[in-house]
């Protein structure tokens, strides 16, 4: 082969291996809510559509607002739609190779009352409404504006089925819920009232049958296709005895014989009366529901009573590479003024945590979904608040990492400093008179160093757990150099402020 023929074909390998892991990391300026709910899908042509909450102007906050974007697999904007009188407090899913659901509540005001039915609407991946169909109800639900918020009247959850029926969920009150089983034209086949003491259930399709699994944190129910009829099959709060499941994010098959779990829990120490550490968890068990595995990632200084605001933190196209999202809080001294960073871990099938990066640490994240790509990759899509900007909304930051939950890996010291990507940062800084260091998990021979101005050492210490509380109470007010060393090497170097 000639060598222009080779260049030609290293040139598309190279070119190649782009596309294959398209990474980026931007903020679409948008007024989103505040806690912004922002829910994510990839497309059969590999781009995305993001579904936005916008921000609550005026009678809004009941009548409902919404914005869908199309980002490309670079992370560009493509196109977008504006949808009034809709509240997606659902799921948004796939349901064919260029169909996509959306599910929630559809509100109506006549007089003073504001009328509202849960809403199932169709679209395809150009942003063009095919249909918006309602679930059957007696009459339209009034609701008291004074007392009532309005997403708990809408279509929560869907399930597409084994047969090609969907399942369905409403919630009229905490605790108070109707399934719905549908045709694909979602027309309704039966209904099911139902009052347990669930916190919004998860479902899962039962692979050896066609009835159906319903979770609520650590409960779990069969329930029967033909009827509907529930039953208690295991509470998986005993499965590991300090841990006590507070709230379940998310469950899904990792194979056709082992399913995920996902939930913030406390971990009780027994060392003092009710003293409890709040951790993220994972369990993993197999189809009758006995514990194989699981872990603890996250600690309790972290946001980890919502480890993602409305969609799924945890997602995989690969079982052995299994992609976990949460936000790292930099506590200071007023908690709505928190800065914050969006921590991405990747962990093997045996919940081994392979790699764990930061993002973020300027203003406060709020992951709120996260989409495994069919490139090997992920998708988080947070809510972006500027603590110093006095405004009340946030924008929608999009982070596009490799397999290994990075942007552009770091491979030299002069790069470090220009990388969105951090193993490792100190909070607060400035501060007076202690530092907290934060790495990742999967590094194990980590050491943090502090320089003067004139570049003398004047501190040295090997760390033991992946947040470290450092005393400097005798270096005196200024400015100093930290460095973080993983096995000898600098992954992380700032200035730090002594006040």
């Amino acid at each position: 082969m000639k060598l222009h023929n080779y260049i030609i074909l290293l040139y598309f390998l190279f070119f190649f291996k782009f596309l294959a892991f398209s990474q980026f990391e931007r903020v679409i300026i948008h007024q989103a809510h505040i806690n912004s709910s922002v829910l994510v899908l990839e497309t059969s042509t590999n781009d995305y559509i993001i579904v936005v909450e916008d921000l609550y102007t005026g009678d809004d906050i009941f009548n409902g607002c919404q914005t869908l974007f199309k980002i490309s697999q670079n992370g560009e904007l493509i196109d977008s739609i504006y949808l009034s009188g809709i509240n997606f407090y659902g799921d948004f899913i796939n349901i064919n190779n260029d169909e996509i659901l959306l599910t929630g509540s559809l509100t109506k005001e006549f007089q003073d009352t504001l009328l509202m039915k849960p809403i199932l609407l169709k679209m395809d991946e150009e942003l063009n409404i095919i249909s918006i169909d309602t679930l059957d109800l007696p009459f339209w639900f009034p609701i008291d504006t004074s007392t009532f918020f309005p997403s708990g009247l809408s279509c929560r959850k869907i399930l597409p089925t084994k047969t090609g029926d969907f399942l369905a969920l409403t919630m009229y009150t905490p605790g108070n819920y109707v399934i719905y089983e549908l045709n694909p034209d979602f027309d309704t086949i039966q209904t099911v009232n139902f009052n347990l003491d669930f916190h919004l259930p998860h479902f899962l399709n039962n692979n050896n049958d066609s009835s159906f699994y319903a979770f609520s944190n650590s409960e779990i129910y069969k329930i029967n296709k033909n009827n509907f009829a529930f039953t208690f099959i295991k509470d998986l709060e005993s499965a590991v005895d300090e841990d006590v499941i507070r709230r379940l994010a998310s469950v899904k098959y990792l194979s056709n014989n082992r399913i995920l779990t996902y939930f913030s829990c406390d971990i009780l120490l027994n060392l003092y009366p009710f003293e409890d550490d709040e951790q993220l968890g994972i369990y993993i068990t197999d189809t009758l529901f006995n514990l194989q595995n699981y872990a603890h990632i996250s600690y309790s200084t972290d946001t980890l009573d919502m480890p993602v605001l409305r969609g799924s933190g945890i997602d995989f196209t690969d079982p052995d590479n299994i992609f976990v999202v949460s936000v790292i809080n930099h506590p200071i001294i007023f908690p709505e003024e928190e800065i914050s960073s969006i921590m991405v871990s990747v962990l093997d099938s045996n919940l081994n945590i392979k790699n764990q990066t930061f993002y973020g640490g300027d203003d406060r994240y709020l992951p709120c979904d996260i989409k495994a790509t069919s490139d090997g990759g992920c998708l988080i899509v947070s809510g972006k608040y500027e603590i110093n900007s006095g405004n009340n909304y946030s924008h929608v930051h999009l982070l596009k990492v490799n397999e290994n939950g990075e942007l552009n890996p770091q491979i030299s010291n002069e790069e470090i400093n220009n990388s969105t990507m951090k193993l490792a940062f100190i909070y607060p800084n400035p501060s007076k008179d202690f530092i907290n260091v934060r790495y990742g998990a999967h590094l194990k021979n980590v050491s943090i160093e502090i320089f003067d101005i004139s570049g003398k050492k004047i501190f040295h210490k090997n760390l033991k757990n992946p947040i470290s509380k450092i005393d400097i109470q005798n270096l005196k007010s200024g400015s100093y150099v930290y460095h973080i060393l993983n096995d000898n090497k600098i992954i992380e170097k700032e200035i730090l402020i002594k006040k």
